[in-house]
């Protein structure tokens, strides 16, 4: 009986980690939009499993700052206040850019080369033919560059904060999408990173990593600007919204 009882818990927590996983993949693939409510029941029948690991997913969901919870709206994606994302921004200043002065100490030369190969597969013509339609490639460049950066620190805390906030950013992206000047300018920021880390200079890659931080922070802030009102509401607002409210929003001109 113990030993049933230990497997059934086995089972329970295995299915609640895939049922976060499945949802928190939704939210980032802008299935389910910022201000969407969620049905626990729904939610269930869609992933063909009980209630109980879905309400154990959505429980470490809220935790993590991806829905909230509402007396009045129940269960819905929740959305980023200004003051929160401004938050987002310094906890990865202050974290990141440590993680990358370890980082410049300690990658090893395949994971040098990887990132080396992946930049001219996803830039092949240079930076300066780079166009929005590279907007996907940047992301998954993007994201590979900073996840190599975390694993290459070696302090599995800070790694697994840093992917989360990650998360979260490249989230924020796909609400309002850079321009063509922005991916260029990312795309050369992210190659002088790599070269700092390549050259092994912790100072170097720190720094250029705070100047990438803060320049995609400051075009994030620009875009919320510039888009304002009911839209904006809908990605930085604190209410619940209609999913047809939710649109995403185009390439802030240049």
């Amino acid at each position: 009986m113990r030993d049933d009882s230990a497997a059934r818990r086995t089972t329970d927590s295995s299915m609640a980690v895939h049922a976060y996983a499945a949802i928190k993949k939704r939210i980032l693939d802008s299935r389910y939009m910022p201000g969407e409510r969620l049905s626990e029941a729904q939610i269930a029948k869609e992933l063909r499993l009980g209630r109980s690991p879905i309400r154990t997913a959505l429980a470490r969901l809220k935790s993590d700052g991806w829905i909230a919870v509402s007396p009045q709206s129940g269960t819905y994606i929740k959305s980023l206040s200004d003051k929160e994302i401004a938050d987002l921004v310094g906890l990865r200043l202050l974290l990141e850019t440590h993680a990358t002065a370890l980082a410049a100490q300690a990658i090893d030369d395949d994971d040098v080369r990887r990132l080396r190969r992946a930049f001219s597969a996803f830039c092949p013509k240079g930076i300066a033919n780079v166009d929005e339609r590279a907007f996907d490639d940047f992301n998954e460049f993007d994201s590979m560059l900073h996840l190599t950066v975390y694993r290459a620190a070696g302090n599995a805390l800070i790694a697994e904060i840093l992917a989360n906030l990650l998360d979260k950013v490249q989230w924020l992206k796909t609400s309002a999408r850079p321009s063509a000047a922005r991916i260029r300018a990312g795309y050369t920021e992210l190659k002088r990173i790599l070269e700092a880390l390549e050259a092994r200079q912790p100072k170097e890659a720190a720094a250029r990593m705070r100047i990438h931080i803060t320049n995609a922070a400051d075009f994030s802030a620009r875009a919320r600007m510039h888009w304002g009102g009911e839209g904006e509401e809908a990605v930085t607002g604190s209410k619940p919204a209609s999913p047809r409210r939710v649109t995403r929003r185009r390439a802030l001109p240049e």
